[in-house]
């Protein structure tokens, strides 16, 4: 079980590069897109790539001509993109840029991951300060832009001073995976935030409510609950709303745990599975009869500084508390600890279980059943919001979701721990 684990996390981390050269591309390339650029968010990503996969062949090969020719390639095609504008719009920096990318995919073949993902984030500082706004930037505010790269800035700096070793009461908290769980999470937020404003037509209501539960659940179910309050009319979409963006909470919090606590992405890629197999035929019924979503399903901003900083010390004040709880009274303190606190941001006390039981302090059993009623407190506590804000009616309409993403958390628990390998 443990050789089974350690070949899985092997397998993840050999990806880390081409993950880091996504990364980089993609910061670039939303600059450059909102510049309207001649090349845009996608080609800088596949340009990035391009650079990782010719640097992988050059040391293969022991030639590092071949990323010479790489570079002028890339040169060319963006010279021939940038030629094909209007001459009133071509510029020498998105071909510069171009290239730089590809230079800075191919150093996250060579370990230099932090290196890269820093200048990409300095660079893009650098272009969106001289870049005019172009047609694109309608949906993109200028504080949405400055926010964007205040969050990458600050998941990359912590970086450094994340120390992968245990401080504070109990040994409770790892600077590294309190760093890696935020950054996931604020990644994953910004994703929700940014995945309507990324394509070229509206959505489809039902991918926009996910989007917008990923971004942030909470906001979503407040603001569909003041609109049924105000428009009776609307309170079964709006409570469609709320409950497909319940679901894309709990697979966010599924995804922070797999990137955090890489032992346990088969167990909590069961639960959150099962979850979206009861919940989106249903909900699949439902939107079939709405059509598109209301306004009410994208979320007005992007998650800010504040908001990731808040996560951090929820999550190591989790840590430590759990910490606490388990030695204090064993497991059934654990898990009442995680049904108990809904309200922690992000499904921290989940997290927080599932890290005890990374590191051995409680049995994982124990950890997977805590990290299920994490979850099942966070479906609790959006259907408490619901009723609250929107009223009983709302509630009532909201329930069904609800309680079928609760049913699939527990069947997919208890699947998770008679098969998964990591579980038992």
């Amino acid at each position: 079980m443990d050789d089974y684990s350690q070949a899985a996390s092997e397998d993840l981390l050999s990806l880390w590069p081409f993950v880091a050269s996504a990364a980089s591309g993609l910061v670039l390339g939303l600059e450059r897109r909102h510049a309207d650029a001649a090349v845009g968010l996608k080609g800088f990503v596949l340009i990035a790539l391009f650079g990782t996969l010719i640097a992988l062949v050059a040391e293969t090969s022991g030639s590092a001509v071949i990323i010479a020719a790489g570079v002028l390639v890339i040169g060319a095609a963006g010279a021939a993109a940038v030629w094909t504008r209007p001459a009133s719009s071509r510029g020498l920096l998105t071909v510069v840029a171009a290239a730089w990318t590809f230079g800075l995919g191919a150093a996250t073949w060579y370990g230099y991951t932090q290196a890269a993902l820093l200048l990409a984030v300095a660079s893009a500082v650098l272009l969106r300060l001289s870049a005019p706004q172009g047609t694109w930037a309608a949906r993109w505010s200028a504080s949405d832009i400055a926010t964007t790269f205040q969050l990458l800035v600050l998941a990359l700096a912590l970086l450094p001073l994340a120390a992968d070793q245990e401080y504070g009461p109990y040994g409770a908290v790892n600077p590294f995976n309190v760093w890696l769980a935020t950054a996931a999470t604020a990644a994953l937020s910004w994703l929700g935030f940014a995945a309507p404003r990324l394509t070229p037509r509206r959505p489809p209501g039902w991918l926009a409510a996910l989007a917008a539960g990923a971004a942030s659940c909470t906001t979503v179910t407040w603001i569909n609950a003041r609109a049924a309050q105000t428009d009776p009319a609307c309170v079964r979409q709006a409570a469609t709303v709320t409950g497909t963006a319940c679901l894309a909470a709990l697979v966010r919090v599924a995804v922070v745990a797999a990137v955090s606590m890489p032992r346990f992405w088969a167990a909590v890629g069961v639960i959150a599975a099962t979850a979206v197999l009861l919940v989106m035929p249903v909900a699949a019924v439902r939107w079939r009869h709405h059509g598109e979503a209301p306004d009410t399903s994208a979320p007005p901003s992007p998650p800010g500084i504040g908001r990731a900083l808040g996560f951090a010390l929820s999550y190591a004040a989790s840590l430590v508390i759990a910490a606490w709880a388990s030695d204090a009274a064993g497991r059934a303190a654990l898990v009442a600890l995680a049904l108990f606190t809904g309200f922690a941001p992000a499904g921290a006390a989940g997290l927080a279980a599932l890290h005890l039981g990374a590191v051995g302090d409680v049995t994982v059993s124990a950890a997977l059943v805590a990290f299920a009623a994490a979850l099942i407190s966070l479906v609790c506590w959006q259907g408490l919001v619901a009723y609250r804000m929107g009223g009983a009616r709302f509630a009532r309409q909201c329930l069904p979701l609800m309680a079928l993403a609760a049913a699939g958390i527990v069947a997919g628990t208890a699947i998770a721990l008679a098969l998964v390998p990591v579980a038992r």
